[in-house]
């Protein structure tokens, strides 16, 4: 889902289905965009239509990620 930000700090964290080589580690990939485009997407003024093909286009392809096996601690979350 598409979250439009209308002030200028913070950070958005965008998913997709996970890429071919990626679906044996999880279900969702990061959508990683150049500078320019990430604030294309944020733009209030981007078409929903534009925005979504930035993100299934044009993010940053799995293989320029550099991927470590971590513990299954890791992501859990723990109630008190």
């Amino acid at each position: 889902m598409r979250t439009r930000c209308a002030w200028d700090g913070g950070f958005v964290i965008i998913t997709a289905d996970s890429a071919v080589s990626m679906v044996d580690i999880h279900d969702r990939r990061p959508v990683v965009l150049t500078p320019d485009l990430a604030r294309e997407w944020l733009d209030l003024a981007t078409p929903k239509e534009r925005a979504e093909r930035m993100m299934l286009h044009q993010g940053a392809p799995a293989e320029v990620f550099e991927w470590f096996k971590v513990n299954t601690a890791v992501g859990n979350v723990i109630s008190f």
